[in-house]
Formats: structure tokens, sequence, C-alpha cells
């Protein structure tokens, strides 16, 4: 769901959830300390655009996946941040004029991971949104667990998060992803258009994301959407592409040094080579891209 250029969001919590979010490991620091620091029955809480769009995704990634007791209480928490979210952005369902979402028309990208043989690549297809909700999007597709920063590169000008970046690529100037829409960046750009995003500053995961066009939305599909792609994602922290390609190698190779370490490391159903367009839909699904 993309936020508006409000300067803050009142958000209100009891007690017993704010306390579930707080135990929750994958709540962004800042956030949490925002929490901690409410007393009393009922709090409000008051969030910058960042971090409610952090706080948003963080459910929309965890909550269908906690397990115990701690599930329902995620998804209660999610369903009122939602429903709280749109009451605040979209009086009346009307959308706020600097939100320039065309409902009618489908961006199509091909993202492919830059560096490494064969190609790990995925194309989707999303309704005009944020680039901070594209962000969301390659995080999902491509199996990432949104726990390193992230920047895009368009052309001359970062996108990403003010608050906490400090132009890692270079000197271009920084634009908050927040209130950068696809419709806006796309509007005098071709087929075949180039931009980058970059993700996890250590490893340096790069990839390419090609502009292949636009076409009319179709009544009752949910946007975004996979459409193809090959071979499954790396997994977090493991060196970047030749950390990535050496791990291939090893557990292809019984007498490879590191064989035992890595087989030991990887869930058993790792396939290199696997991919589930099914699955990667499924987590697509938990991603709001606001339409009317």
């Amino acid at each position: 769901m993309a936020l508006s250029k409000k300067d803050s969001f009142t958000l209100t919590l009891p007690k017993s959830e704010r306390q579930t979010l707080v135990d929750s490991k994958e709540l962004p620091r800042r956030i949490q300390a925002k929490l901690e620091q409410a007393s009393g029955g009922v709090d409000d809480i008051e969030l910058t655009p960042r971090e409610m769009s952090s706080l948003l995704r963080m459910l929309d990634f965890v909550a269908p996946f906690a397990v115990g007791k701690e599930k329902p209480r995620l998804l209660k928490i999610r369903e009122r941040v939602h429903r709280q979210l749109e009451r605040d952005l979209y009086p009346a369902g009307r959308r706020p004029k600097n939100a320039p979402i065309d409902p009618e028309t489908v961006y199509q990208f091909k993202i492919t991971l830059l560096g490494y043989k064969p190609d790990i690549w995925r194309r989707i297809q999303t309704l005009d949104c944020t680039v901070d909700d594209l962000h969301w999007i390659l995080q999902a597709v491509m199996g990432w667990e949104a726990d390193h920063l992230h920047l895009f590169r368009i052309r001359l000008t970062d996108f990403g998060d003010p608050e906490i970046l400090q132009d890692p690529l270079g000197a271009a100037p920084l634009q908050d992803s927040l209130t950068a829409w696809l419709s806006e960046i796309l509007a005098k750009r071709s087929k075949g258009f180039r931009f980058l995003y970059e993700y996890d500053f250590g490893d340096s995961w790069l990839h390419e994301i090609k502009f292949e066009g636009s076409l009319p939305a179709e009544k009752g599909k949910h946007y975004p959407l996979c459409v193809a792609g090959e071979r499954r994602g790396p997994p977090e922290d493991i060196g970047g592409v030749w950390g990535y390609a050496e791990l291939v190698e090893a557990i292809k190779d019984p007498s490879h040094e590191r064989h035992e370490e890595f087989i030991e490391w990887i869930p058993d159903d790792f396939d290199p080579e696997a991919f589930d367009e099914s699955a990667v839909n499924k987590a697509l699904e938990r991603l709001r891209i606001h339409s009317e």
C-alpha cells in the first residue's frame, strides 16, 4: 500500500497488541522503541510514513507464517493497521490528489539478478505504485527477507529511505521512495528502459529492472503478479554472487572441501534450478497495492 506525503500517522493500539509487536523479532528498531515508550491501556503512537510502511510490510510478510498464539494476534493487528490507514488515506473511497494511480494500467517488468549465470530472473506485472512498493514486490519474487538496506538507481537519481541512507552508491541525489510513483518515472520512458535495484550493501545483490511496457488491467486479476521466471533466488548472507556460486558448486560435488558445511546449512529441499511460480504469487498476495 502506497502512503501519501503526510508528515505522520497516528496509530492506536491496545497495550496487549503493542506488546505482541514488541516481542516480534522482525519489528524495526525505531518502531519498537516508540511502542516501548507508550504506556497505559490504549495509546496513540505517532509514526512517520516510512515507519508506517515498514510496519505494514513486516506484518504482511510475517503474520501469515507465525505459529501458535502469535499468528491470530499478528493477523488481527495487521487488519487493524490496514483498516485505520485506509480510512486515513482514502476517506469516502477517494484517493488523495498526490497519488497518481491509474487503476486501468498494468506495468510489466523483467527483473534479472546481475553477475550470476545461468540467469535468475522474474517477470512481474503490477498496478501503479510507489518505488517503495516495488521494493517489497522484488523482495517477495526474489525470495529475499528484507533484513538489509536497499536502494534504487534510476538514471542519475537514487531512491530509498532518506532517514537512513547516506548515498552508498555515489554522489547521486536521493529521493524518498515513498513519494515517487512508477507512473511518474515511466511517463516519458519507452519499452526497454532499465534501472537498478541494490539489496544488502554488504553482499551487493544488484538487480536489473527492465520495463517491458504497459497493458490493460484484467478484471478479477490480483496484482502484483509474477507471470514467469527461472531458478530460485540465493539465500541471504551467502557472500553475494561469488559466495552463491561457490555454494552451488559445493553442494553438487561431495569432494568439495565445503560440501558438508553447505549441505548442513541449506534446507533439505534446496534446489538452485527450481522456480515455484505459485509460491511466489502466494507471497505477492500478501502485498496490498491499493486500487479502486
